[in-house]
């Protein structure tokens, strides 16, 4: 559903996450360079996923650091935003250890998290 979504949304910026030759998982992201008029003037991740299995070796960490690597390469990136439902507690973890701090804000009732680029 997320590719589907990906390709009519032109904001939106999509990757498989490979480990060796077998697919894992998969990003998207909000990039409001992609448009002329964004929505939005931050970059978003929007989605992250790693397959069930796979989970707990450490993909999930370096898809976002090549995500922040290629966040960084795109013009007026000075942060990356996240997202998460409140009761998501191992994600929150997982994010912190990411580098992300809560914002303070809410969006759709989802706590925000925000990676400073700078």
């Amino acid at each position: 559903m997320s590719i589907a979504q990906a390709y009519f949304q032109k904001e939106a910026w999509f990757r498989a996450i490979h480990a060796e030759d077998a697919p894992v998982g998969f990003v998207m992201l909000y990039d409001p360079t992609l448009v002329e008029r964004p929505d939005e003037p931050d970059f978003f991740l929007w989605r992250l996923m790693i397959d069930r299995t796979r989970q707990g070796r450490g993909y999930g960490h370096a898809a976002i650091e090549r995500l922040v690597e290629h966040v960084r390469s795109r013009p007026g990136a000075e942060r990356l935003l996240v997202s998460h439902v409140k009761s998501a507690e191992r994600l929150a973890n997982f994010y912190q250890s990411a580098g992300f701090h809560y914002t303070g804000a809410e969006s759709d009732g989802e706590l925000v998290m925000e990676r400073q680029l700078k």
